[in-house]
């Protein structure tokens, strides 16, 4: 039986960067550079820190695990722990229609909800006011299409919840006020070779000193997306979603025009290894043969 092809938020993303690339993602014929780049690495580990960061602020929070990464399976632990009137959970998995997403914090009480998303990005609380220009155009886009992608799958789980969006970014108008607060997060690698962050056992919000992050409300910039969906104007948000959905369920190719955006191509590869093959190339031979 054929495993479900699910669009998960991180193809979701990766879709928005380039649709095509959602044809060579996960495919053993196609080396993918993001996968053995340290530099990325590096950035992700740090998003990771930030994020065991932000959990110490949410003791009771209750985290979804499952290594065996079964969709069905996360998403069904999440909805019995949603049965609680109020709870807190790490990882909360939402399964529907194809679409497959896991928050960073899930807070529910009652059917008022807080869907934090964390980055390891930082941002000057004191000035911000919003991620919508005097021109109306939306920055910080990658990460605030990340949180509507999210919304729109919650909300169609639940269409009784009423939703609330932050992302929960460092504070660049704060200052630690514990010496060596990053050792007590330390990046080690599990069984499976994913990633993943090791907390000073015992350690308490207490001992992290005045916090060092923010929460900035995103409802109105998510709220532009789904009213004009800036990154894809010719579609609804709600269209572009099931294109790529379509496209990556039934593994069709979507032609993409080359151009700038090709640049930094992690499916690039100069001399590929026996038995694989580059994603660049094959774009822009197909491309420059039509011309």
């Amino acid at each position: 039986m054929l495993k479900p092809r699910y669009l998960t938020k991180s193809r979701f993303k990766l879709a928005l960067s380039c649709p095509t690339k959602l044809f060579y993602t996960r495919k053993d014929a196609y080396e993918d550079s993001s996968e053995t780049d340290s530099f990325l690495e590096g950035l992700a580990q740090g998003g990771f820190q930030v994020e065991e960061l932000a959990r110490m602020y949410f003791p009771e929070g209750i985290p979804i695990l499952g290594e065996d990464w079964n969709y069905d399976k996360l998403a069904a632990r999440t909805e019995e722990l949603l049965k609680q009137e109020n709870v807190t959970i790490f990882e909360a998995a939402f399964l529907y229609d194809g679409l497959f997403i896991r928050t960073d914090i899930l807070e529910k009480k009652g059917n008022n909800i807080r869907l934090i998303e964390v980055k390891a990005k930082s941002i000057d609380s004191s000035t911000h006011e919003s991620f919508i220009n005097s021109k109306g155009n939306l920055g910080w886009s990658e990460y605030l299409y990340d949180v509507a992608f999210q919304h729109y799958v919650i909300q169609k789980c639940h269409p009784e919840w009423n939703i609330k969006l932050f992302l929960n970014l460092v504070d660049k108008s704060k200052r630690t006020t514990v010496d060596g607060l990053n050792a007590h997060f330390r990046i080690v690698p599990n069984s499976e070779l994913r990633t993943s962050v090791e907390v000073t056992p015992n350690l308490k919000r207490e001992d992290l000193g005045e916090s060092i992050l923010t929460l900035i409300n995103v409802e109105e910039e998510v709220q532009l997306i789904f009213n004009s969906n800036p990154r894809d104007p010719d579609r609804s948000f709600m269209d572009t979603v099931n294109y790529y959905r379509d496209h990556y369920q039934q593994d069709i190719k979507i032609e993409t025009p080359i151009g700038t955006h090709c640049y930094g191509c992690e499916f690039k590869l100069d001399v590929p290894p026996a038995g694989k093959l580059s994603g660049f190339h094959e774009c822009w031979m197909t491309h420059c043969s039509v011309l």
